[in-house]
Order: C-alpha cells, then sequence, then structure tokens
C-alpha cells in the first residue's frame, strides 16, 4: 500500500470471458498469498477502491503466476465548515465511464487508499462538490482543496414573532434545479458564491439574491405574509 505495506485484498477469478457473477467464479484467494487453479484463461478481479482488473490471463500448468498490483496512490479532500472546523462527508468515487459510484470508507481530511486511474470524484455537500477526471498515478499524493462553507439564514418577520416558512434556494436563474431547502429561522451550511432564494410572502413568489461567503453568516429578513 502507500505505506508500504503488503496489500491486503481479496482476488476473485472468473472463467474468461463470462458474465462476472458468481456462478463463473472458479476460486477466491488473497493478494500476496499463492493460491491454487487450473490452467487454462481468466478474468482476474483485484478487490480494491476501486478494483482492479486483469482480463484474459493465461495461466499454465505446472506454473506460477505472478502479477502485479499498481502502486496504490493516496487522496485527501480538505474541507473545513463555517467555524473553520474540518468537515467529515462521504467521499464517492466513480471510474469514468461507470455508472457504479464507489462509496469510500473514508471522509474528506482523512487519507484515502486509491489505486491509480482516473475517476469523477463527488462529495455531497450543499450545492454537490465535483472533481472531475481527476488523474492518479502510481504512488501519487492527490490533495484536493473545498472552500470553507458558509451559512444562510432566512428569518421571516419581526425577530422573536416565530413565523416560518419553507423556502427554496438556486443557482442565479435556474430555478428549476434545487440547491437546498430549509424552514425559515434555521441557519444552513451552504458553499460560498451567489445564490437565489425563493419564498412564498403574501400569496406571491418573491427572490432575493444572496452572497455566502466562507466562514460567514449571511442572514436576510423578508417580510411576513
Amino acid at each position: 500500500d502507500s505505506d508500504g505495506k503488503p496489500v491486503k485484498a481479496k482476488v476473485v477469478v472468473y472463467l474468461a470471458g463470462a458474465k462476472r457473477n458468481v456462478k463463473n467464479i472458479v476460486t477466491i484467494g488473497n493478494a500476496n498469498q499463492p493460491f491454487q487453479v487450473i490452467a487454462g484463461t481468466y478474468d482476474i478481479r483485484a478487490k480494491l477502491r476501486p478494483d482492479v482488473w486483469f482480463e484474459s490471463v493465461a495461466i499454465a500448468r505446472g506454473k506460477t503466476l505472478k502479477i502485479s498490483l499498481p502502486e496504490p496512490s493516496s487522496l485527501q479532500i480538505a474541507v473545513a465548515d463555517a467555524d473553520g472546523k474540518p468537515l467529515r462527508k462521504n467521499v464517492f468515487i466513480q471510474g469514468l465511464g461507470s455508472k457504479k459510484g464507489i462509496r469510500s470508507t473514508k471522509r474528506t481530511n482523512t487519507e484515502i487508499s486509491i489505486t491509480p486511474g482516473q475517476y469523477d470524484i463527488r462529495v455531497p455537500l450543499v450545492p454537490t462538490v465535483w472533481f472531475r477526471k481527476v488523474k492518479v498515478a502510481s504512488g501519487q499524493a492527490i490533495n484536493l482543496q473545498i472552500p470553507q462553507r458558509g451559512r444562510l439564514l432566512v428569518r421571516m418577520g419581526r425577530a422573536g414573532s416565530g413565523s416560518s416558512k419553507r423556502f427554496w434556494v438556486y443557482l442565479p436563474g435556474k430555478k428549476n434545479k434545487t440547491v437546498v431547502t430549509n424552514k425559515t429561522g434555521k441557519p444552513i451550511a451552504i458553499g460560498p458564491g451567489k445564490y437565489d432564494v425563493r419564498v412564498k410572502v403574501a400569496g406571491k413568489w418573491q427572490i432575493f439574491p444572496v452572497i455566502i461567503k466562507p466562514g460567514k453568516t449571511t442572514a436576510i429578513q423578508v417580510p411576513a405574509g
């Protein structure tokens, strides 16, 4: 692994070219430990994050075949909350062209072991943060930075009146795509940038433009109604 220790991973051997399901598994072994398999041609899967595949591997009778896995790399995504404290959020890693996401067991602000390749990386913040086409080389340490979060507080009516309504937050001019929804009087964590806040006042929808700054709380007052 990235610390120089032997990688611990299951190795699954399938019949070459067959559907990769349980019925076509020939045997299961462990990385860095020899195991036996009948001579033939196989597709081999090393269960890492993400999986590494070796296709059409020919294994000869009476021979020992050694396959080297790529040296693992590390990924760390740094992000702080509005108070400047490290924020813990799950990280979802997806190989390019793959619809199947991989949920990492690690989170932001922690080191994630990852095999070399090219990935789309998603962090479910508000709004969602994407890192597209991230190239990870063998043995490389990748450090990504997300801007510090801010806060949005929407108040309705006079302070302490207890009035509460639901509001919606959009990117400017994109009211068909909701960034987040919440109730007035409750602060929400949100990334820095420009947004439109949409709320119904006296039976009519009104839009209030806001600017969120890192580490700051942006408060707006909307009329009761």
